[in-house]
């Protein structure tokens, strides 16, 4: 009996020394992993949020942030991003947070934004402190371009474009495959809705069939090429988008018509293909947003042209256009890609130009 009994408390005893030494793990455990060190970003965050009356989580509430791009002191930025998600409810998921690409450089943007406010704060963080700047991006208050984009947020306005034009498109319920083509061309401008409108209109109507692949002489060169990068999956890389920049000028084609390069649709197994000039209809895209615009436009007049032409993406094929087909061997690929070659020369749609 005696001996039962102090196996018994033995074995009582061990227990409650496992059970104690296992607590006490955990609660030296706990800190590492349970419970998560205050961010350094966590009161500029939740400042912003409260100026905007924002609740974390809301329909209204969006976030763009340049992290994952730029590093803090030789230190990459992603982690940064979990903290977002944690403070903001904001996810890639809900399409509320958005990215934008900037070379590395010692500054992490995060643009905390009230959607059906049209109002945002903007959060420059080195890594040790922060200021935040509170933005208003009503048309009402853009009026005065020279203080906006000259002293909202430094001595340069490009930053404060890149920002507002990005968030403005999605203040107007902007698609996130459209946003992704943003975010690898850092800032919203005509061009890049040009080869939006050439690559969904590619899409639908010269869809590729087995064996077939899509190669894109991007040509002018411009803006729009880094959307063909995101939406056809094509890179110089690759040798699949052939960058070659001419005079656009001086392409022949249909009057207020706008070229954007010219695709071939190309079959491995047959060694041949379809080519495709194609176009973007410029005078449809002027009509529809009623308003004019080019390349030595204002911020202003830029930013305004990309607000009402977010308006029109589900339009693209109203805008895509095609100049021409024609049958490509593989002679004429090849040459087509070939340094030094004007592809619209080699296509009659343009003289040689005799130096």
């Amino acid at each position: 009996m005696m001996k039962k009994g102090i196996g018994g408390i033995m074995k009582r005893k061990t227990v409650l020394f496992a059970t104690l030494a296992g607590c006490l793990f955990a609660l030296l455990w706990l800190p590492v992993s349970g419970v998560a060190a205050v961010s350094p970003i966590a009161g500029l965050i939740q400042d912003a949020m409260k100026v905007l009356a924002l609740e974390k989580g809301g329909e209204d509430l969006g976030v763009l942030t340049n992290a994952r791009y730029v590093t803090l002191s030789d230190k990459t930025t992603e982690h940064y991003i979990t903290d977002i998600e944690n403070l903001t409810g904001a996810s890639m998921g809900k399409g509320n947070l958005l990215f934008f690409n900037e070379r590395p450089k010692d500054s992490l943007l995060i643009i905390v934004a009230h959607r059906s406010k049209m109002q945002c704060v903007v959060i420059r963080f080195d890594g040790t402190q922060g200021e935040t700047k509170f933005l208003s991006l009503k048309d009402s208050d853009l009026r005065d371009s020279d203080f906006f984009w000259n002293a909202t947020l430094g001595a340069s306005g490009k930053e404060t474009f890149n920002i507002v034009s990005i968030i403005s498109a999605w203040f107007a319920g902007a698609p996130y495959e459209f946003m992704h083509c943003v975010e690898l061309h850092g800032h919203i401008c005509p061009g890049i809705f040009f080869g939006y409108f050439t690559s969904k209109g590619i899409l639908e109507k010269y869809p590729l069939l087995r064996g077939e692949k899509y190669i894109l002489i991007a040509s002018p060169n411009e803006c729009k090429d880094d959307a063909f990068q995101v939406l056809l999956g094509l890179t110089p890389g690759k040798q699949n988008l052939i960058v070659k920049p001419v005079d656009k000028r001086l392409i022949k084609q249909k009057a207020g018509h706008y070229a954007t390069g010219i695709l071939i649709k190309w079959s491995e197994s047959k060694q041949s293909g379809l080519g495709v000039v194609l176009s973007i209809h410029f005078d449809a895209i002027k009509a529809a947003i009623k308003m004019d615009f080019g390349q030595h436009s204002s911020r202003n007049e830029k930013l305004l042209a990309a607000r009402k032409l977010t308006e029109h993406l589900s339009e693209y094929a109203d805008f895509f256009s095609v100049e021409k087909e024609f049958t490509v061997t593989k002679e004429l690929k090849n040459e087509l890609m070939r340094a030094g070659t004007n592809p619209y020369v080699l296509l009659g749609m343009m003289s040689e130009i005799k130096e």
